[in-house]
């Protein structure tokens, strides 16, 4: 059975392993390609979203990701950000 590409937004937990890496570092970890991200607390418009965010961009607490990938690439990147 053929996998396929799906979309899913994550959001970031305070305390994750995922907090100040880069976006390229988090590509090639987990395989996934991050299209999208809100900076909730470096924007003054919170609800704006960033599109096609810079690779050297570092992750923050707090921040919403829209992922795409392999389904098993999504899940257990949603894990690791999730974790406390």
């Amino acid at each position: 059975m053929i996998e396929t590409i799906k979309e899913e937004e994550v959001k970031i937990n305070t305390k994750s392993g995922i907090v100040g890496k880069t976006i390229s570092e988090i590509e090639k970890e987990f395989q996934v390609c991050i299209v999208e991200l809100k900076n909730l607390s470096d924007r003054a418009f919170v609800f704006s979203w960033e599109e096609k965010p810079e690779k050297s961009t570092t992750i923050k607490p707090e921040d919403e990701i829209v992922v795409s990938g392999e389904p098993l690439n999504i899940k257990q990147f949603s894990k690791a950000a999730s974790l406390n």
